[in-house]
């Protein structure tokens, strides 16, 4: 690649007190501007075709985090994560490295810092038509609004920003989790920030081929991906009281039903957007009266305005 440069693509480090769960997605690449807020339309498609062309890192991955170098091994895809001890619960991330060469850090794609949250409540939200409209039902429109949109225009699902800042308070943890490819992470972030919705780390599936793409191949398939990530949150955030978020148009309402029932009580609520005809609409109410008994509300709607936690 001409200009290439090995870049931290995303990075969050979250304390619990005990502990850092650090996680990243380290990529070659030639692009030097992740500003998608300021592009066209031409621009903006140009630079989406370039995210497919990612080279994926290989290697160990050493982080400079507050007193701290934690060295990890990159995944096949360039991807990291790891649990180490928590020296202090804030620290700066301020410097990189990949088989001692140094990585660029975006600052402007995610916090380069360890995050320690003091609220009570954890919201884990679906990004794709939970609170971005992407039109995940048809994948022609999908890939058309994923690449030809200017992230100005991608439109927020309404009244998904006004029920978060109703329901949790500012140092109330939000995570969100996409079945989304770590290519996407730059326009995801951007849309967060100019549609301001609260600051989170986003938990994405490994970095994607642009033939993948076309031929509608994604890793790891199905659920497997938001399944061990909520495995992950309830085990690491012991003692938050836990909101799963998404809608119908995937299996967010299996997804979060099973990760209910293995663990109970922990999860507060479960709050599912109806997009279009759903095949559980049958069983709403018997999964209703069983949740409730293990201390779980289940919400089905298509207006979260309507949703009284």
């Amino acid at each position: 690649m001409l200009n290439s440069r090995y870049v931290l693509l995303n990075f969050s480090a979250l304390a619990n007190g005990s502990q850092w769960w650090v996680q990243g997605q380290v990529v070659k690449t030639g692009i030097q501007d992740f500003n998608f807020q300021d592009f066209g339309t031409l621009k903006t498609a140009w630079n989406m075709l370039r995210l497919y062309a990612l080279k994926p890192a290989s290697g160990t991955v050493v982080l400079a985090l507050g007193d701290q170098k934690i060295a990890v091994t990159c995944d096949a895809h360039g991807g990291f994560e790891t649990l180490v001890e928590c020296t202090s619960t804030r620290a700066d991330l301020t410097a990189v490295w990949l088989n001692d060469q140094k990585v660029a850090i975006e600052s402007a794609l995610y916090q380069p810092k360890a995050q320690a949250y003091t609220g009570k409540k954890l919201l884990v939200t679906d990004i794709d038509d939970t609170v971005l409209v992407t039109h995940i039902q048809s994948k022609l429109r999908k890939l058309y609004t994923m690449i030809f949109t200017k992230v100005a225009r991608r439109k927020a699902v309404t009244d998904a920003l006004a029920f978060i800042e109703k329901h949790f308070e500012i140092n109330d943890a939000v995570l969100y989790l996409t079945n989304s490819e770590h290519n996407l992470h730059p326009v995801i972030h951007q849309f967060l920030r100019v549609n301001a919705f609260p600051r989170g780390p986003v938990l994405l599936k490994q970095v994607r081929t642009l033939k993948d793409l076309l031929l509608g191949k994604k890793k790891p398939p199905g659920n497997q991906h938001k399944l061990r990530q909520l495995h992950r949150v309830v085990s690491f955030f012991r003692d938050a009281e836990i909101t799963l978020m998404g809608d119908n148009t995937q299996a967010d309402y299996e997804t979060y039903l099973e990760i209910a029932n293995q663990n109970p009580k922990r999860v507060a609520a479960i709050v599912i957007r109806k997009v279009g005809p759903g095949a559980h609409e049958n069983r709403l109410e018997q999964d209703k009266q069983t949740l409730k008994k293990q201390g779980t509300q289940l919400f089905y709607t298509a207006r979260y305005a309507k949703i009284e936690l």
